[in-house]
């Protein structure tokens, strides 16, 4: 069961945030449910009318685009996309049958106007990433942000050592990290599927190491990464740690507003094959293994994750190229554009 969110108690400040208080009491009334996550959609989105350009009372496709590839910027899944089109067609449903004129939000995916690439970093880069925001660890270590600082970074290890979503991260709980056979058990993630993944040793020592400060500051904690009082971390608040520390590690790079965790997973499938091109590895054979382990429901859409490779190295070529009984068509155009 994924961890329960807790914002029942939204303050809605746009000029439309009486209509959403309003849809959302409904939905509860007609659902019989406390639609936590659907408070929590049209909260964001009230949060971005009053800070931008859009609160003049009224549902824009202007503002539903803007705020769209806001959501679409962090690096975010389509499913993700989905439930907040789904979200916020719903609530113009609403204020549709109350006679109030509104853009209606189209049934489907939500396309962008102007699709991003992934960043690609280097590994030469995650190193350096990684050292820096250690020696940052250490020099707060005795200060408040000292749970932040350092989580952040051992958070940050997993995702791009490990090619975990950053929710899978958040959520573990402090059982689910099994130190006796260094594993981890990634409970109910996309579509609700459970699965095992794996870790050396050198990355057992640092988690380890991580568990016991953590577990002298708060003890028999729910959460490996404890946030709040009421859970873990926010995903939130790690990306805007994770662009705010990059910028500062790389101040000469154009990166810093473009990286996303979800950038951290592309690095890692790309750089596997990266290694598996240098030892000679039968791509074929390997693929399955790794699909497994980033929790996709099938090969292909390991495949996909090429579609927005903005480095293409040589290892990625040499897989397009060997891989073409089985690599789908539109990645070989992607590639090839």
């Amino acid at each position: 069961m994924k961890a329960e969110h807790y914002y029942r108690n939204y303050k809605f400040c746009s000029k439309l945030g009486a209509k959403m208080q309003e849809c959302i009491e409904n939905r509860r009334r007609t659902h019989d449910t406390d639609c936590n996550d659907y408070a929590l959609t049209l909260h964001s989105f009230d949060t971005f009318l009053v800070e931008g350009t859009f609160d003049d009372g009224f549902l824009s496709r202007e503002a539903f685009d803007a705020y769209m590839e806001q959501v679409a910027d962090r690096g975010v899944s389509g499913s993700y996309l989905h439930n907040i089109n789904s979200c916020i067609r719903y609530f113009a449903f609403f204020l549709l049958r109350q006679g109030i004129d509104c853009y209606l939000p189209p049934k489907g995916k939500f396309r962008r106007s102007n699709p991003k690439k992934t960043i690609i970093p280097t590994v030469e880069k995650l190193k350096k990433f990684a050292r820096f925001v250690d020696a940052e660890a250490t020099c707060v270590e005795k200060i408040k942000n000292w749970k932040y600082a350092v989580s952040y970074a051992v958070v940050f290890r997993l995702l791009f050592l490990l090619g975990l979503r950053i929710s899978e991260a958040l959520d573990l709980q402090r059982h689910e990290v099994r130190f006796t056979d260094c594993t981890l058990y990634i409970r109910c993630s996309k579509n609700n599927k459970n699965r095992i993944v794996a870790f050396d040793e050198g990355l057992a020592s640092l988690l380890r190491e991580y568990d016991n400060a953590m577990e002298q500051r708060i003890p028999q904690r729910t959460y490996f990464f404890p946030g709040n009082a009421k859970g873990r971390f926010l995903r939130e608040t790690f990306e805007k740690w994770l662009k705010r520390k990059w910028k500062k590690c790389f101040k000469n790079s154009c990166e810093g507003d473009l990286i996303t965790p979800h950038c951290l997973r592309h690095a890692y499938t790309v750089h596997i094959v990266d290694l598996w091109s240098s030892q000679g590895i039968d791509f074929k054979k390997m693929l399955p293994v790794l699909s497994k382990s980033l929790g996709h429901s099938s090969v292909a859409n390991t495949y996909y994750y090429y579609h927005s490779v903005s480095q293409n190295g040589q290892a990625v070529e040499r897989f397009i190229m060997e891989s073409d009984d089985v690599i789908p068509q539109e990645v070989r155009d992607a590639f090839n554009n």
